[in-house]
């Protein structure tokens, strides 16, 4: 019962993932992907007729970056949001490389500019959501309640529509360590071309303990910023994704093991 040799380590093959976030379908059996760990941007196609899966990777990107989400947009462009010195947002070009910086990291007072910019994009950190056509970008950000929306121009630039500022974060300057009383904001995003939807909290750590990042209300603006409606659901969920046509929300609630539920 004992090991003559191992090779490898379990989740280290060539077209494992290891960690996958920005999620991006465009058909029914193609989705495209980038995988913080691997620092790789990948599509995935599934065939249903031959239960056949192929990988394509794109590219990969500069180790002193690291993207925590990277989404394309119209111009066969990407933005990216991470963990960044001097900007909020990064545009990227096709081979992910850096074309531009956008936005500074928030920031409520002269003091806290002066913080490293890398605490500050930590903890004003949040989730992404970009239109199906790619033209319009939005993000909520997860430990304070400011939302971003942005219109994306045919050469891939990225300009600040409309911005909804309800508070800053509670964390130390010195160490970026949030407070446990502090409330957790925006825990995902979706967006489609007439509106974005975010799902609120508003619930925090020290009360509610891993409950405070799962959510039953689910704000909808419009593209100006202005909230068009509050959607209130019978259970708690952590992500989500709104059909194109605005009817169907897809989402992972906790019943309590993760499952797939749908809401008209």
């Amino acid at each position: 019962n004992k090991n003559w040799m191992d090779f490898g380590n379990r989740g280290q093959g060539p077209d494992d993932f290891l960690l996958p976030t920005s999620l991006k379908g465009y058909s029914d059996n193609h989705f495209s992907l980038w995988d913080i760990n691997r620092k790789r941007y990948s599509s995935v196609v599934f065939s249903l007729e031959t239960s056949s899966v192929s990988f394509d990777h794109h590219f990969t990107s500069d180790d002193s970056f690291l993207h925590y989400e990277i989404l394309p947009i119209t111009g066969n462009h990407f933005v990216s949001s991470g963990i960044y010195e001097n900007y909020r947002l990064l545009v990227l070009d096709e081979m992910g490389n850096i074309m531009k910086g956008v936005g500074k990291i928030p920031a409520r007072d002269v003091r806290e500019e002066n913080i490293s910019g890398n605490i500050r994009s930590e903890v004003y950190r949040g989730k992404m959501a970009v239109c199906p056509s790619g033209k319009k970008a939005g993000q909520a950000l997860l430990r304070s309640d400011i939302i971003s929306f942005y219109k994306v121009t045919p050469d891939g630039e990225l300009q600040l529509a409309s911005e909804n500022i309800g508070s800053y974060p509670v964390y130390s300057y010195e160490t970026g360590a949030m407070e446990l009383t502090a409330p957790i904001h925006h825990i995902d995003v979706s967006a489609t071309e007439k509106y974005v939807y975010v799902l609120y909290s508003g619930r925090n750590y020290k009360k509610f303990k891993d409950k405070a990042f799962l959510s039953n209300r689910i704000d909808v603006y419009d593209w100006n910023g202005r909230l068009i409606k509050r959607l209130n659901l019978d259970v708690d969920i952590k992500l989500m994704c709104v059909s194109e046509d605005d009817k169907t929300i897809y989402a992972i609630a906790y019943l309590p093991d993760p499952v797939l539920v749908l809401f008209e």
